[in-house]
């Protein structure tokens, strides 16, 4: 027979459990978000001749809050246009001046890119076996500079797929694919602008790290600004035939990328170019990626990884579930995270007849799989979609080639509000914080976590609190700005927001 004290201590054991479980369990349940998805808008006029190629959307002016779309059109009247979104509806498109340059606009993500420092707003684009230009307003949209021509290839070589993005101090970076006239030996090179595209550097080959440095000459790349302006560059790279995708990271502005990551683990081989490479968002601690492949033992779908970029691991890709039954297949995908941690994957899905754009939304990146949606269940022809996020709502634009214009949505969730509160034994405050949070707790605070919304452990220590004020402080002035989850003692958990 067990005796009173052996009782005592399973209870308490299994309490514990029971409390663990149950924060998990309630982790889990958020998320489980709701979609809220606003009502479609076009962003061009129906049978005008703006076009509706390649569409991006970004966010800019000074508190980096407003909207603004730019797209392509193809064929032989090439131009590129922006437009912005002003209480609900969007203004006349702007042509983007060429100057003597004559764009090669290609469709999808192979087209030009965008990026935005407040209001000063940069867009990249190739003119085909000449050079790789940049265009630059300083005031939103409103005027632009004359194209200056970023980077030219030596004789013999051709620049093309262009992509753009500025850093916290104003710096501007443009990577490309650089090959050779019979787009073999392409490698990834970038440079970089200190005066608002004045002027660039010269080449650095980014891709020089990997397996092999040559990179698959007609796949699209991308390029990110990390928490601490690191720099990501992304691409497919072409390893006789293999074409996984790749990361590489630079730690000082650009000027070396020696920190090489394999985000991709299906090990395609294809004796041919797929047209298709990955983007990625940068997140508190991890990189997610998506990208497509058709490798054996997988599926022609789109795939995630995880990257964690303080030990250099990245988990096993899994795929994105089809947001509808009859797809054949999915491509193109986008990917972008908000304030809240969550990560949204937007795609271009293929039925038999039609395409839609479906997405995936989580607030734990390994939870993305587990749930899409179709953006919008009206037939048609809807593909190349983007995606971006200003506070806790994602942008999305995408082709809708049967109107023949660019449309958008916003997509936000709603959690459940259970999380916030739920078997919360102590006060936390301030809330938002700056640089310490207090607590206060019913029991002695012995020990904390704080978690971010992707699940990572991102501070953990033993507090210092007597059993009579059953207080403590911590330091969070380390972390970066967002959402976080802070546990104490195993189980009690509550959320904050770090200014």
């Amino acid at each position: 027979m067990l005796n009173r004290f052996t009782l005592v201590k399973y209870y308490t054991q299994i309490m514990k459990t029971l409390s663990i479980l149950f924060f998990l369990l309630i982790m889990s349940l958020n998320l489980l978000s709701q979609f809220v998805i606003s009502p479609s808008i076009s962003v061009t006029i129906e049978d005008e001749d703006y076009g509706f190629r390649s569409p991006k959307v970004i966010s800019y002016g000074e508190n980096n809050d407003e909207v603004m779309v730019f797209w392509s059109r193809t064929g032989s009247e090439q131009a590129m246009f922006v437009s912005t979104l002003s209480d609900g509806v969007f203004a006349a498109p702007t042509p983007v001046p060429t100057g003597n340059a004559e764009p090669n606009l290609w469709s999808g993500n192979l087209g030009p890119g965008i990026a935005s420092f407040g209001n000063h707003i940069y867009i990249t684009f190739e003119v085909y076996g000449s050079a790789i230009y940049c265009v630059h307003s300083a005031d939103g949209g409103g005027s632009w500079d004359e194209p200056v021509a970023a980077f030219t290839p030596p004789i013999g070589r051709f620049s093309t797929i262009p992509n753009i993005a500025v850093d916290a101090s104003g710096n501007v970076y443009v990577a490309y694919v650089n090959t050779n006239s019979a787009e073999e030996d392409a490698h990834y090179g970038l440079v970089k602008s200190t005066n608002q595209g004045v002027s660039f550097t010269d080449e650095v080959i980014v891709s020089a790290g990997v397996i092999s440095d040559e990179v698959c000459e007609c796949c699209n790349g991308n390029i990110e600004i990390g928490l601490d302006n690191e720099i990501y560059v992304g691409f497919r790279n072409n390893s006789e035939n293999l074409r996984d995708c790749w990361l590489v990271k630079s730690s000082d502005l650009g000027a070396s990328f020696e920190e090489v990551y394999d985000v991709d683990d299906s090990d395609w081989i294809l004796n041919g170019c797929p047209s298709n490479g990955p983007d990625f968002t940068v997140t508190e601690g991890e990189v997610a990626t998506v990208f497509f492949t058709g490798a054996d033992d997988f599926d022609e779908d789109v795939y995630f990884t995880l990257l964690d970029t303080e030990s250099g691991v990245v988990s096993a890709a899994e795929s994105i579930l089809l947001s509808n039954e009859g797809a054949i297949g999915q491509n193109s995908a986008r990917i972008a995270s908000n304030s809240q941690g969550e990560i949204m994957v937007v795609f271009q899905e293929s039925l038999q007849f039609s395409q839609n754009v479906g997405f995936a939304l989580a607030q734990n990146g390994t939870e993305l799989g587990q749930q899409s949606t179709v953006l919008n269940d009206s037939t048609g022809n809807q593909k190349q979609p983007d995606v971006m996020a200003i506070g806790n709502v994602f942008h999305v634009v995408y082709e809708d080639s049967s109107l023949g214009t660019v449309m958008y949505h916003t997509v936000s969730s709603e959690p459940n509000s259970v999380l916030e509160e739920e078997s919360a034994s102590f006060l936390l405050y301030p809330n938002p914080a700056e640089n310490l949070i207090h607590i206060k707790g019913t029991t002695p605070v012995v020990s904390y976590e704080i978690i971010s919304p992707l699940g990572r452990s991102v501070l953990k220590d033993s507090a210092s609190s007597t059993r009579e004020d059953k207080q403590a402080s911590i330091d969070i002035s380390t972390l970066h700005s967002g959402v976080y989850f802070l546990s104490v003692n195993g189980s009690s958990f509550k959320k904050f927001v770090k200014e």
